[in-house]
Order: C-alpha cells, then sequence, then structure tokens
C-alpha cells in the first residue's frame, strides 16, 4: 500500500477536494430524492469511472459492472493500491439478496463489498470486506505512517465508526463509535485526511443530515478516536459525501486556471 502512503507526504500542498452537492433546487427550495427503497434494491451494479493525466482534463465516463447480480446497489466507491500485490483494491456498499430473489423484494442489509484491479476496466470478483450483520456504508480506509496503523471510518448504525487494524486485511478492533454525535447529531459521509500544514494533525469531514452537509473535525493523535469539531475553516458552498486528496504545487497552479 505504499502508493497510498506516499501520497500523504510533505510534498503535497494543496488539496483536492470531489464531492456532491446534494440533491437540487427549484424556486430556491431544496428537492429530495425519496426513492431509497428502491434505489437500494434496484439500483445500479456499476462504477462510473473517468481517468484524467492531469486532474483537469477528464475521459467520458464508462460503467463498469462490479456487483453481482444479487447486490442491490454499489455505493459510495474508494479504492487504495496496493503496492505488493501490484492492483488496486476497491470497495462499496452493497445490499445484497438471496439468489432466489431476483426481484430483490427481500430483507437485507449493506456490506462492503471488495474487487481487485489494474486498470479500473477489468475486475476480480466482488468478495464481501465488511460484515457486522446489519448496516454499514459510506466506507473510507487511511493508513498512518507515524503508527503504521489503518484507520477505516464507516456508517454504522446511524453512527460513525472508527475503527484500527495493523494490515488491510486484518483483524479491526473499534476506536471511537458515534463520531460527531454531541455536536451535530447523526452524519454519515466521512472522510478523513491528514494535514498538509500541521504535523500528525488529521482532519475527518462528516455529512450532517440536515442540510448544512460536510462539518469538520480534527485531531492531533489519530489513534484516540477523539476527535475535535474544527473552528477556523472555510469550505465550499454544500460540499456533502465527498474525497480530499492532497495535492503538489504544480497540481494548484494547473488547477487554478480552470
Amino acid at each position: 500500500f505504499q502508493e497510498l502512503q506516499t501520497r500523504q507526504n510533505s510534498q503535497y500542498q494543496g488539496y483536492g477536494f470531489v464531492y456532491f452537492t446534494g440533491e437540487d433546487l427549484t424556486n430556491g427550495e431544496q428537492i429530495y430524492f425519496g426513492a431509497w427503497d428502491v434505489a437500494s434494491r434496484q439500483g445500479s451494479r456499476s462504477l462510473a469511472i473517468w481517468e484524467s493525466p492531469d486532474l483537469k482534463t477528464w475521459s467520458a465516463q464508462r460503467l463498469v459492472e462490479v456487483s453481482p447480480p444479487t447486490a442491490g446497489m454499489t455505493w459510495a466507491p474508494e479504492a487504495v493500491y496496493d503496492a505488493k500485490a501490484g492492483h488496486y483494491i476497491v470497495f462499496w456498499a452493497s445490499n445484497i439478496f438471496a439468489a432466489s430473489d431476483t426481484n430483490h423484494t427481500g430483507t437485507s442489509y449493506a456490506r462492503i463489498m471488495y474487487a481487485n484491479t489494474t486498470d479500473f476496466r477489468t475486475f476480480t470478483p466482488a468478495q464481501v470486506y465488511i460484515d457486522t450483520g446489519s448496516a454499514v456504508i459510506d466506507t473510507d480506509i487511511i493508513y498512518d505512517e507515524a503508527t503504521k496503523t489503518w484507520h477505516r471510518f464507516s456508517k454504522a448504525v446511524g453512527n460513525i465508526v472508527q475503527e484500527k487494524s495493523s494490515s488491510f486485511f486484518g483483524t479491526w478492533t473499534t476506536v471511537a463509535n458515534g463520531i460527531g454525535n454531541a455536536e451535530i447529531g447523526q452524519s454519515e459521509g466521512p472522510t478523513c485526511f491528514l494535514s498538509n500544514r500541521y504535523a500528525g494533525v488529521y482532519h475527518l469531514f462528516v455529512d450532517d443530515l440536515s442540510p448544512r452537509g460536510y462539518v469538520p473535525f480534527e485531531t492531533g493523535n489519530i489513534t484516540s478516536g477523539v476527535w475535535t469539531k474544527s473552528t477556523n475553516y472555510a469550505l465550499p458552498t454544500n460540499p456533502r459525501h465527498g474525497t480530499v486528496f492532497g495535492i503538489t504545487t504544480a497540481e494548484m497552479q494547473n488547477l487554478s486556471s480552470l
């Protein structure tokens, strides 16, 4: 997983932030997508993929089916690179139904699935990565070089849960449960990233279920599971469910011309 570690070093002077802006507006009023049950039973089994050499010029979208026919959806995909194996590990959330339930009308819950790829065109058959017996979605995973520890953040049973492990496919232990609940109530869509400015500081954005969207938290000790709501910050308008990653000065300058 060396590539993921490298993207966290000091050469990154800025941040890239990719995010949703929520549902659409009409006459200034929020439009809410209400067909969540249908979307989680009869949703897409594919990843929507774009490619870019410079974060500025993007290819046309292509769809690659990664979830099995028993899956009801393919939500919130992310990827990390396994340098030893020479492939990417892509993971996402899917409701999985019985093979005999071809219309997906029975009961189910979201698991985190994964598949491997070297080119984001062909993928190994999907396998279960996280199955707690109840719904888990929006998993985000980061490696802390200082402690040689993996940390993953998920929405589970209405809470943001932080877990840690010495190995990506090893045993995970819970570090914190209900991150942000005391300050903002329930949230989802977590994204965690290492500060480019302050040594050892991590930021965690959680998407408040209210219309305000992402709220930032921070910690100087990621293994503690103690997160403090940030005070001095500026975010784009209405960011929700996204990913933050480090970018170089050259990448920042290239993007500034957009």
